[in-house]
């Protein structure tokens, strides 16, 4: 059911705070449209790279006010093979190694904000009930599990693909990563949060979240 709510002419608001330590969670902006396949269109918001000291996502944090980040994105858009440039006009395709530094945080955030997570995570995780709450605002019901990165791996499309691609090459592969998928009453993805300890990893704490909110507000996101 959630496959096929994906499945839509329309777009979603995405919010992506994402964390590899330090001191300081990323937090980015955009649209994207999804399939029911776990295929996508991303479009960045050039600029709007900012810092939080904290994120709801964070353990015992609120969100706190955000500050502009050192680096900001280009605001490209991204496929399932390649990211374009903000005009549209030029394009690299994925582990080509061509990407222009302006846009390698573009490239980054494409990695993360993919609708092949939740499908993914959908196909392969042990996710349980865990009941019902709010998550951005609207009613919805919490999902919990966990999956290895190998296993989400076969899924995977796109950059999404590339970077669980990336930890497969470090010998990550049967490290497990926890998982919360948040489904509202449409069975729409509210909230998408990943997280890979390190007592998995034997690296930082790392983790990511991507809310989806303003379903049905705009058209479909499309590649230039």
């Amino acid at each position: 059911m959630v496959a096929k709510a994906l499945d839509s002419s329309t777009s979603a608001h995405w919010q992506l705070d994402s964390y590899e330590g330090g001191d300081m969670v990323a937090v980015d902006t955009g649209r994207l449209s999804c399939s029911a396949d776990g295929s996508g269109v991303y479009s960045i918001d050039g600029g709007e790279s900012k810092l939080s000291a904290t994120s709801e996502f964070s353990p015992g944090g609120s969100a706190e006010e955000t500050m502009p980040a050192d680096i900001q994105a280009a605001g490209g858009t991204a496929t399932d093979e390649e990211l374009f440039s903000a005009e549209g006009d030029e394009s690299w395709e994925i582990d080509s190694g061509e990407t222009p530094t302006d846009y390698r945080i573009d490239e980054t955030i494409a990695r993360q904000v993919n609708c092949s997570h939740i499908t993914a995570a959908l196909a392969e995780a042990e996710l349980e009930y865990d009941g019902t709450g709010e998550a951005a605002g609207v009613p919805a019901d919490r999902w919990r599990g966990e999956a290895t990165v190998s296993t989400l791996a076969e899924h995977a499309k796109g950059f999404a693909a590339q970077d669980y691609g990336q930890l497969t090459d470090m010998d990550l592969g049967k490290a497990r990563l926890e998982i919360e998928l948040w489904i509202d009453a449409e069975n729409r993805p509210v909230v998408y949060y990943q997280h890979l300890s390190p007592q998995q990893s034997g690296l930082q704490d790392r983790w990511f979240a991507m809310t989806l909110t303003e379903w049905d507000e705009a058209e479909e996101v499309t590649a230039p």
